[in-house]
């Protein structure tokens, strides 16, 4: 993994390592499934999860992509606040990136603060969403 960082100019952060796929939830639930799930599927090592709260969250490496799949109100309450500070962690500590947000709920996307730069419709389970893409300059 550190080789294919050093081949494409990826500086990351030394201390943590370098992992293709990293992962946070506010939830120890959430993550202790996650973790049993990428064992379950051989790519333990690929991956790092841990414990977070996606608003306080930082870059471990100088690019990347950022999927997000934040609460929109259907089983677990959703809060605009939220997805504004979202928005500003991005603006502010991700230059860039590449951002991926899901979510049901259009009025909590107008939150983020930032106009995506390509959405999709799909469905997650019945509920249709809007997949979102916003690219950090």
């Amino acid at each position: 993994m550190k080789a294919y960082a050093k081949q494409n100019g990826i500086e990351y952060d030394a201390q943590d390592g370098f992992f293709p796929l990293r992962g946070s939830d506010i939830s120890k639930t959430a993550v202790n499934v996650a973790h049993e799930n990428a064992k379950n599927a051989g790519v333990e090592e690929l991956v790092s999860i841990f414990c977070g709260d996606v608003a306080e969250s930082k870059p471990h490496a100088s690019c990347g992509l950022i999927l997000i799949n934040p609460p929109y109100g259907e089983r677990i309450g959703a809060n605009p606040q939220l997805y504004k500070s979202v928005g500003d962690g991005w603006k502010k500590n991700f230059p860039k990136w590449t951002a991926w947000l899901l979510s049901s709920n259009e009025s909590l996307t107008k939150s983020v603060g930032l106009r995506s730069t390509r959405k999709f419709s799909v469905y997650n389970g019945n509920l249709e969403c809007r997949f979102l893409q916003y690219v950090m300059y």
